[in-house]
């Protein structure tokens, strides 16, 4: 986790732009989504401890191993030192994760959105 100066404005601008109950859903995927409401609250932009919350998740939270899977074809993408590898070789049907050797974590994504299980 890294820490982020905390700016109420720029969430207040992003938050209505998040698909919020992905972000929900990812953060407890990853143990840190604890009070997070599972829909934006009413007059988020004056509820400072909603806006907390929302930035330590949205902005200070990092996967620096793991995966992420496609819910549609099931292919998993590995996440290795904070970068997603999305590449597909023209050769590979299915990316082997055991090379990497890497945690049984993984989040799931649907097109521009994240999306999980």
């Amino acid at each position: 986790m890294s820490e982020v100066e905390f700016d109420r404005d720029f969430l207040a601008r992003i938050i209505p732009k998040l698909n919020w109950l992905a972000i929900v859903r990812a953060a407890r995927q990853l143990g840190v989504g604890d009070g997070l409401p599972f829909k934006v609250v009413d007059d988020f932009e004056n509820d400072e401890a909603f806006l907390k919350k929302a930035h330590h998740v949205i902005l200070e939270v990092e996967v620096i191993t793991g995966s992420l899977e496609c819910p549609e074809t099931g292919r998993k993408f590995p996440i290795v030192d904070g970068i997603p590898n999305m590449l597909v070789g023209e050769d590979e049907s299915a990316f082997d994760l055991d090379r990497y050797n890497l945690p049984k974590f993984s989040v799931s994504f649907r097109h521009e959105n994240l999306s999980l299980k």
